[in-house]
């Protein structure tokens, strides 16, 4: 009995793991702009920090790239650092303020300066609410 239970356990186990891995693959041509969740939830008067990573096509694997942009809706800052000295990792940081707008939002994250134009962007839905909220870490 305890093997029949243990089987099904370990494969759910295993494909919740997946389901929450990144996608690194690269695009067939510049590169993209991939994050872990494309639905951002954030609450006032906080700052949380995602990751991002910029992934290059096997072409462009040399090339540099400038840094990402992205606006968000009015009372939310959103700016974006490279991470751990990783050129093509970044940490973006969302900062809400007290009187931003509540409700859900689409922001687009894009390329900026040299090669942008070969930066697939990344559409975001960001959730602006009281609550506190999963899958974001907070600084």
């Amino acid at each position: 009995m305890k093997k029949y239970f243990t089987i099904p356990v370990a494969l759910l186990l295993l494909n919740m793991g997946s389901a929450l891995a990144q996608n690194l693959n690269p695009p067939k041509d510049g590169a993209a702009i991939r994050l872990v969740n494309n639905k951002i939830e954030v609450s006032p008067a906080k700052e949380y920090t995602v990751d991002i990573w910029l992934v290059k096509s096997k072409r462009y694997a040399s090339r540099e790239f400038g840094g990402l942009q992205a606006r968000g809706p009015e009372g939310v800052n959103v700016s974006f650092e490279p991470k751990d000295g990783h050129k093509d990792v970044f940490s973006m940081k969302i900062k809400v303020a007290e009187e931003a707008s509540r409700g859900k939002f689409t922001m687009m994250i894009k390329g900026m300066g040299e090669n942008s134009q070969k930066v697939k962007s990344s559409v975001v839905s960001l959730v602006v609410s009281e609550g506190t909220m999963v899958g974001v870490e907070e600084n």
